[in-house]
């Protein structure tokens, strides 16, 4: 989303999170033609979220495997979980 300001946002379950610049948005991978205008209304319907940064890694979340042990992780927002 993209509030008036032209703050970009990620909806994040009930919370919205700032994107800190567009690089961090285009690092992250985001395609810029899905982006919605949202009013400041629309913005106030949800909760504010912690923001997007380059230290935060997989910020909707990833399963990933380490190449070498073959454990199962999910990394959202830099922290690894382990599965077992």
């Amino acid at each position: 989303m993209k509030g008036p300001d032209g703050t970009q946002y990620l909806v994040d379950g009930d919370d919205i999170r700032p994107i800190a610049s567009p690089d961090v948005f285009r690092k992250i991978g985001f395609n810029p033609l899905e982006v919605e205008d949202v009013t400041m209304e629309d913005l106030l319907s949800f909760s504010p979220g912690t923001p997007i940064t380059e230290a935060t890694l997989y910020p909707t979340g990833a399963l990933l495997q380490h190449n070498k042990t073959g454990g199962v992780y999910w990394v959202k927002d830099g922290i690894k979980h382990p599965i077992p």
